[in-house]
């Protein structure tokens, strides 16, 4: 008795339909990525090497607690200050004897806490940069008529260098581990 034949499933399109699926499926697929937060780095220096002397009135400090509180300065203070406060101590139109005379040695110093939010460091560090591009608008303005967009690359340059964006970022320490010796 001869034996019966078994159909088969003609499987030679099955590798074309799984690799349309694959392209589908990555053409599809969206991949989010995290952007970081975009600045230049500071050139290198030595261990060795002594860091730069900087005068208390060319330094405007700012410091978050693990509480995200801030001391804008050394008083306590509010994230809606900042950029007020760092267009003031860049500009020192009102001549202030606490805060830099020259804006190309003002430093702005952020020292946050191991602790601190990371959207905090954020909301802070978009105000100092927020204080920043204001002072180089207003100036932009004053010096070449146009803002900062419609300047050639020499304005802008000269822009920057009359207002340079020293920011200092200070390594985070334990503010909010510290104790309170008790009396």
């Amino acid at each position: 008795m001869p034996r019966e034949k078994t159909p088969e499933i003609n499987a030679g399109s099955m590798a074309d339909i799984a690799f349309l699926l694959l392209v589908f499926f990555l053409v599809t697929t969206t991949i989010s990525t995290d952007t970081g937060v975009n600045t230049v780095l500071p050139p290198y220096i030595p261990p060795m090497a002594d860091p730069p002397k900087i005068e208390r009135q060319n330094l405007y400090s700012i410091k978050i607690n693990s509480q995200n509180q801030l001391l804008l300065n050394g008083s306590e203070g509010q994230y809606t200050q900042i950029k007020g406060n760092v267009i003031e101590f860049l500009t020192n139109y009102n001549r202030r004897q606490d805060y830099s005379e020259n804006p190309r040695v003002a430093v702005v110093s952020i020292q946050n806490d191991n602790g601190t939010d990371f959207d905090t460091y954020l909301t802070v560090y978009n105000e100092v940069k927020a204080g920043y591009n204001a002072v180089w608008e207003a100036y932009a303005q004053k010096q070449f008529g146009r803002n900062m967009a419609n300047l050639t690359q020499v304005e802008v340059d000269s822009v920057k260098a009359e207002f340079p964006q020293l920011l200092s970022e200070a390594e985070p320490t334990d503010f909010g581990q510290e104790t309170v010796p008790v009396q």
